[in-house]
């Protein structure tokens, strides 16, 4: 009978220390920023030698995501996909379209004063060109790729003295573009991520809320698309943040506005 009782009282307690292991682990994923399912191919890079976009590989992954801008996060699940190394330059912009909207020329710097519709027309360009798909990044594939994996405020850990060695803003750029690909990468080796040029997504922006917080402004004439990053006329080190984001409109051109293009492994 003693024996009986004993072995009963390890089953339960092991029961209880499994259940425990078990819970916190299960928390744990939760309550982290971003969770990658097999980062050993991260990073990895493919180009298109026709026009010298290469492209880096983002593994499947969550992210805790505020997608109404309310402080309601949800998890989103992604797949894995393709993602700019660099920002489109006015170069890769010409040899698509034939012409370079910018303001301020240079081959190497990001293409920039186009509204949204302009991407989107170089993207279908692009795609017939090459016989491959390309988009724009939804902007929680944004945030998870320019995450690469950290959970904290910036992809470079928390030390905002450490910004101008990995973004252009208004404190080291003298208020205007430059070249992509000078400053370091991200973990997953993406350049510019947090700023030289602010990027649209695919994403719309949700205007219920704002308006419900500011009931006596108009909607806006026409949509508003999230824009990610920020550029180098940004001073704020908040403005750096991997989770800063901002809407314009879409039939609106930007002067510090660019783009990177996706693709689906």
């Amino acid at each position: 009978m003693r024996k009986r009782y004993l072995i009963f009282s390890l089953l339960v307690i092991l029961s209880f220390i499994f259940f425990n292991c078990s819970h916190n682990s299960q928390s744990q994923l939760y309550n982290q920023k971003v969770t990658v399912q097999d980062a050993s191919r991260a990073g990895e890079v493919l180009k298109d030698s026709l026009y010298n976009i290469e492209m880096v590989y983002i593994p499947a992954g969550t992210i805790k995501f505020d997608e109404d801008y309310e402080r309601h996060e949800t998890l989103v699940f992604l797949k894995s996909f393709y993602i700019g190394k660099y920002e489109v330059t006015q170069s890769q912009w010409k040899v698509v379209m034939g012409n370079n909207p910018s303001e301020v020329k240079g081959d190497n710097l990001p293409v920039t004063n186009i509204h949204w519709y302009d991407v989107e027309e170089f993207i279908k360009k692009l795609s017939e060109k090459t016989g491959q798909s390309y988009r724009l990044p939804t902007e929680s594939e944004w945030e998870y790729a320019c995450r690469a994996g950290t959970a904290t405020d910036y992809h470079f850990g928390n030390d905002t003295l450490l910004i101008g060695e990995y973004e252009w803003w208004k404190r080291n750029s003298d208020e205007k573009l430059h070249p992509v690909g000078l400053k370091k990468p991200n973990p997953w080796g993406l350049y510019d991520i947090g700023g030289n040029a602010c990027e649209w997504t695919a994403t719309l922006w949700d205007p219920a809320p704002w308006l419900k917080r500011n009931p006596d402004r108009k909607p806006f004439d026409d949509n508003l698309r999230i824009v990610r990053s920020s550029s180098s006329l940004h001073g704020r080190t908040a403005h750096f943040r991997s989770d800063y984001c901002h809407a314009y409109q879409e039939k609106r051109p930007r002067n510090y506005t660019g783009f990177r293009v996706v693709r689906d492994e």
